[in-house]
């Protein structure tokens, strides 16, 4: 189970998915990565619309930007990711090139928490409504 600041977990997941990459290590592609718990956002005085699955995902994308054959996608269980009707995201190597196409800045996204704006503009975020379950966060990292 993984605990920690939404984006600093997507950070770290996906400085994982560049060794693979990389350097063959821990592990060469094809390679996933799945891990569960819930990771929390600290929020500061500007609060957008987002979740800690949101948030983690947009983490993820700087690390893996410009790299192919890579996506983290993360989603809650039960269909609702913070207070928005998001269950997650998705991203892969060209996400931040994406929001920059689109006028947004990924550093100013995450520090205004504003990851489902920014998700659902790009068309990466991910909707399934309710669930009626809740058993944790659910994070996937892949690297081919």
């Amino acid at each position: 189970m993984i605990e920690g600041e939404s984006k600093e977990v997507g950070i770290v997941t996906a400085g994982i998915l560049r060794d693979i990459k990389r350097t063959q290590t821990p592990v060469g592609p094809p390679a996933t990565l799945i891990s569960g718990g819930e990771t929390t956002v600290k929020l500061s005085d500007e609060e957008g619309e987002g979740g800690p699955n949101q948030e983690f995902v947009l983490g993820a994308a700087a690390k893996i930007s410009g790299f192919t054959d890579v996506a983290v996608a993360a989603i809650d269980t039960d269909g609702t990711d913070g207070p928005t009707d998001v269950a997650g995201g998705i991203v892969d190597g060209s996400t931040v090139k994406r929001l920059n196409e689109n006028g947004l800045k990924l550093p100013e996204v995450l520090r205004s928490h504003n990851s489902g704006f920014a998700l659902k503009k790009l068309g990466d975020a991910i909707f399934t409504g309710p669930t009626g379950t809740n058993v944790n966060d659910l994070r996937i990292a892949v690297a081919l």
